[in-house]
Parts: C-alpha cells; structure tokens; sequence
C-alpha cells in the first residue's frame, strides 16, 4: 500500500461514515487490504489495477462505496475515522 495521507483518512472516513457502524471495521480492513493487493499488481505491472486502482488508500475506499458529505462534526465520520485508524495501527506491511 502506498503511504497514507490525510485525505486518504477523509476519504476512507467519508465512505465508512456511509455503510454504518456495525460493518466499519471489517470494511477498514478491506480497504486496506485492496489497498496493498492493488500496490503490489502496480509494481508488478506497472499499471493501476483495474478494480481497485494505483494503491492509494482512497484508490480503494473509492470503490467500496460513495463517498458521503459526512464531516468531522458527524458521529459517522468520526466512527469511521476511528475505525480507519485502528485498522492502520493492526495492519502490518510484509
């Protein structure tokens, strides 16, 4: 995966903020996850995957869902914000 960046979060966090609590973590770790896989085909072949993009963070965020107006004030975004952030933090890059 590419490294992180703050609109990375926002956008990762724009996106769990719109699928609900009760599925943020396991989809953080999706995220993250197709983040990787579509770094490691980047590398490999020199083009973005064709699904899940260049292996950015919101390549892949992008995909699983919309992209909602949430902001900082909402309890959905600062929810998935959170659960972005745990994700990171268990996430260990081979």
């Amino acid at each position: 995966m590419r490294a992180v960046h703050l609109t990375d979060l926002d956008i990762a966090a724009r996106v769990l903020a719109g699928q609900g609590c009760a599925a943020c973590d396991r989809l953080a770790r999706r995220m993250i996850a197709f983040a990787r896989l579509a770094d490691l085909y980047r590398k490999r072949t020199g083009k973005p995957h064709p699904r899940w993009g260049a292996g950015a963070l919101q390549d892949a965020a992008r995909r699983l869902g919309p992209v909602t107006d949430a902001d900082a004030r909402s309890d959905a975004y600062r929810s998935g914000l959170a659960a972005i952030l745990k994700a990171l933090a268990e996430h260990q890059d081979p």
